[in-house]
């Protein structure tokens, strides 16, 4: 039998506010600086209204769950790591939390532009189709510098999900343990492109295709779920994946993981 021994949260950060300094344009903020920018990282903050809902949606699945390992994965992002901390603020974590920031699950920690020539006519078209042709594409290794490199962005996204919860293994006690995942769209569209099998992927022709009726995550949006078996070789988790649950091994993580990194290498 199955012991379910923590919870995920796979999280978009919250709502932020479009100008700096936690400011929105128009009541003095400075406009949003390139994404993916130094200011991008350090100056855009979680709204009030943004961080409330965190605050509540944390309540809401945490409860009063006592939890004695705690890790929080984000990118390096001020906006990601303020969500997970409003995201757990009222939790009840009894030996604090471990923080990983990784600039490889950020946007563009590769040194790609989202402001590309080749990427503005993207934002021409609404959120959902802008993902999706992002994948489209720009799935394999870009031959211009300064494009995105979604193949490898989505590698990066599995494989840290897969180190937290090998982390949690490591490091369990005798409470319930807690992965809190936050960062960014378009990265984890990838993950739930995987889930829901909408990314059709051909490495010798380098073509993508990508279901039409695909919806991307917003700001906010949150995949939860639960863990299992952390004192096993092969820990699971199950994840609500856009209302559909969704299970995994850890080396079903492995897998995709190793997967993803032949086919952008092909």
């Amino acid at each position: 039998m199955d012991s379910q021994d923590g919870k995920i949260i796979v999280s978009r950060h919250g709502k932020k506010f479009s100008g700096q300094h936690g400011l929105n344009i128009g009541e003095g903020g400075i406009p949003r600086p390139s994404p993916a920018s130094p200011e991008d990282k350090a100056f855009i903050y979680i709204t009030p209204e943004g961080a409330q809902e965190l605050r509540e949606k944390g309540r809401e699945v945490l409860g009063d769950t006592p939890f004695d390992s705690a890790l929080f994965m984000t990118s390096d992002y001020i906006r990601a790591l303020q969500s997970a901390l409003y995201f757990t603020e009222d939790a009840n974590l009894l030996n604090g939390r471990e923080i990983d920031q990784r600039k490889e699950i950020g946007m563009g920690y590769d040194g790609a532009n989202m402001n590309h020539q080749k990427i503005i006519p993207h934002y021409e078209v609404n959120q959902d189709e802008f993902v999706r042709n992002l994948y489209r594409d720009h799935f394999f290794k870009p031959q211009e510098e300064g494009l995105p490199f979604m193949g490898e962005w989505t590698r990066q996204f599995i494989k840290s999900i897969a180190d937290g919860i090998e982390y949690l293994q490591q490091n369990r006690g005798h409470e319930q343990s807690l992965l809190a995942h936050f960062t960014h769209a378009p990265n984890i569209d990838g993950l739930a492109m995987i889930a829901l099998e909408c990314l059709g992927i051909d490495p010798i022709k380098e073509i993508v295709e990508v279901d039409d009726d695909y919806k991307a995550v917003r700001m906010g949006e949150m995949f939860t779920g639960n863990i299992y078996n952390l004192d096993s070789e092969n820990p699971s988790m199950d994840l609500n994946v856009k209302e559909e649950v969704k299970g995994y091994n850890l080396s079903d993580l492995r897998r995709i993981e190793k997967d993803i990194a032949y086919k952008i290498a092909a």
